[in-house]
């Protein structure tokens, strides 16, 4: 919270812009060809508009913590989100893996020591 407390008094709109910046130019730097434009992104973030914003706080936490885990996205451990229409089955062949189920609004976990798919929102 320290290190937060510049942001404490900002309104919520301005900090969703912020975070939404941060995590274009965090993309970008692991990948220069994505594009970060509102049409781009709204489109690939389609399956996570149903999710409150509470389950999509929870996501992007998750998502964050394992970019920081990997030195910034780039050390190659491979992370991501992918979007289904039914609950994965079968080894993502990455140590972290999300999959949102988007005909049962669902989202999953890949468990890499468990070796096995976690229901984290049913």
């Amino acid at each position: 919270m320290a290190d937060a407390k510049c942001f404490v008094c900002l309104q919520p709109n301005h900090l969703e812009a912020i975070k939404t910046a941060l995590l274009c130019k965090i993309l970008q730097n692991l990948d220069p060809d994505m594009a970060c434009d509102p049409t781009s992104l709204m489109s690939s973030a389609a399956c996570f508009l149903c999710l409150e914003p509470r389950q999509q706080a929870a996501i992007q936490t998750h998502l964050l913590c394992n970019i920081l885990a990997a030195g910034g996205g780039g050390g190659g451990t491979g992370t991501g989100v992918v979007c289904a229409l039914v609950n994965p089955t079968l080894d993502p062949g990455v140590a972290c893996q999300l999959c949102f189920n988007t005909a049962n609004s669902t989202l999953w976990a890949w468990n890499d020591t468990t070796t096995a798919w976690e229901s984290l929102i049913i």
